[in-house]
């Protein structure tokens, strides 16, 4: 049976807690699965997501657990688009530098893991309120 746009898409509301997390990374993992990425492509972007939503967390809502984070998730044959909306001040993504690697030091390496687990990083600056966060992966052909 064909997959229609519409049943490959899924979205998934969390508190702005850390403790939903794992609920996030479990919906990501079965989406990259349902992608057909493999296993370790997998694994950087379920993390890459997992600090998207820890950096709305702890910049955007400043730990405040009454906030939500809205993740859209489209899913399709060797493609996964990933939308993470908040309600939180207006950044832009020029702005968001995480520190030198060679600054060797626990913490401020997520926007590089984001950007390495992804092709496509960007806002999207038609959302009138908060911030709309877009990654995109194509399964790698070398690794397929």
């Amino acid at each position: 049976m064909p997959r229609t746009q519409e049943n490959n898409r899924f979205i998934l509301t969390i508190p702005a807690d850390a403790r939903w997390l794992a609920i996030v990374r479990a919906a990501i993992t079965k989406a990259c699965e349902l992608a057909a990425f493999p296993p370790t492509e997998a694994g950087h972007i379920v993390l890459a997501v997992d600090e998207a939503c820890s950096n709305v967390i702890k910049y955007a809502y400043k730990h405040d657990p009454f906030q939500k984070i809205v993740l859209t998730v489209k899913v399709s044959d060797r493609r996964l688009e990933v939308f993470v909306d908040d309600e939180g001040p207006r950044v832009r993504l020029e702005d968001l530098q995480g520190r030198s690697l060679d600054d060797v030091r626990p913490g401020g390496l997520g926007m590089h893991l984001i950007r390495r687990a992804f092709d496509t990083v960007a806002f999207d600056g038609r959302k009138r309120r908060g911030n709309r966060l877009k990654l995109v992966r194509t399964v790698s052909e070398e690794k397929a």
